[in-house]
């Protein structure tokens, strides 16, 4: 908080702004020592990298504790703070009578400190953002000029030399050979991760096959996710005119697909169905956005009452009213039809 406040060395040697920081900080201490002694009870810890590089920690998969912890508990505990110690729209007077401009953490930069209090076991050695994509196939050229880090990653795993054998090689037999090592290798990863994770909540399979480069299909609930195959052979719309929303299999294992729904956060999508007149009901929190939408014997609004009142009323939204997952998601959605290809699937 320092840093935001060094510009004003008057203020910030002020007893009051020593006064409220102290406030801060043991009021701030307190709750994230209850956060922490759940961690212990549980004995394990959920964390959410959004693609702004922020971080959201929680005991649960579902991360409703934490999403209410940044955006009910503390915004509350700073405003308390704030009013205790005369701070009015950001203006701290000092007991001589002079108000300067006073900043604080927002609740989302807070949560991010936590980062710093966890055991090095945990700590991450390489950041990958939520923005970036493994490609449908991995292709010669990737080996040299690779679309993200991620990608990056999966071709130094599976073995960089034997990728471009396979690739470029014309042996038969040692394209199915190095193939089968590579499918190994990716089920061993997979398996290694899913010990420590509860029934019901397992990353989904991969599969690798040749086919024009190294094909990656991700399946889940025996669905797949290489739809493009079938669009671009049966309709003839191109790869870069489709977008998939991403499947929350995270939060909801069970979900059988997506929607355009599951670009909104939990929250922020409870909002708009309560603006609509259609206060979620109490399945809401086990379901994903798209799968509560479906069932009509709960959901009484249909999809397009709740499309048609969002865009009815889209001026009356600004930036703040959402969450950092739901802007992300937009983000990614909106940076997707900068292109203009994407009108070619109409």
């Amino acid at each position: 908080m320092f840093e935001l406040n060094k510009g004003n060395t008057i203020g910030t040697a002020s007893d009051e702004y020593k006064k409220i920081t102290a406030n801060l900080i043991e009021n701030l201490s307190g709750h994230y020592v209850k956060v922490i002694e759940e961690v212990k009870y549980e004995g394990s810890l959920w964390v959410r990298r959004n693609g702004s590089g922020g971080y959201l920690f929680s005991t649960q998969s579902s991360f409703q504790i934490a999403n209410k912890r940044i955006t009910e508990e503390l915004p509350a505990l700073i405003a308390r703070i704030q009013k205790e110690n005369a701070v009015t729209n950001n203006q701290l007077r000092t007991g001589s009578g002079f108000s300067y401009t006073f900043y604080t953490l927002t609740p989302a930069k807070i949560e991010n400190l936590l980062a710093y209090l966890l055991p090095t076991i945990t700590w991450f050695n390489k950041a990958y953002s939520h923005l970036d994509i493994l490609p449908d196939t991995i292709k010669p050229e990737h080996l040299t000029q690779s679309p993200n880090s991620l990608t990056t990653t999966l071709i130094e795993y599976l073995g960089k030399t034997k990728l471009e054998r396979l690739l470029k090689g014309q042996n038969p037999r040692e394209r199915n050979t190095i193939l089968a090592g590579m499918r190994g290798k990716i089920n061993a990863l997979i398996n290694e991760v899913n010990k420590d994770r509860p029934a019901g909540a397992e990353l989904p399979e991969i599969d690798l096959s040749r086919t024009d480069g190294l094909q990656i299909t991700v399946t889940s609930s025996d669905k797949f996710s290489f739809y493009k195959n079938k669009l671009k052979k049966d309709f003839g719309i191109p790869d870069e005119s489709i977008y998939e929303v991403a499947v929350p299999k995270t939060q909801f294992p069970e979900a059988k697909g997506s929607g355009i729904e599951d670009g909104f956060s939990k929250a922020d999508f409870a909002k708009l169905l309560a603006h609509t007149g259609n206060t979620p009901e109490a399945e809401f929190e086990a379901l994903s956005n798209s799968e509560y939408m479906k069932r009509k014997e709960i959901s009484k609004v249909p999809k397009r009452v709740v499309a048609h009142e969002f865009n009815k009323c889209i001026t009356s939204f600004n930036k703040d009213d959402f969450e950092e997952e739901t802007l992300s998601n937009m983000c990614r959605i909106l940076d997707f039809c900068m292109n203009d290809d994407w009108f070619s699937m109409w």
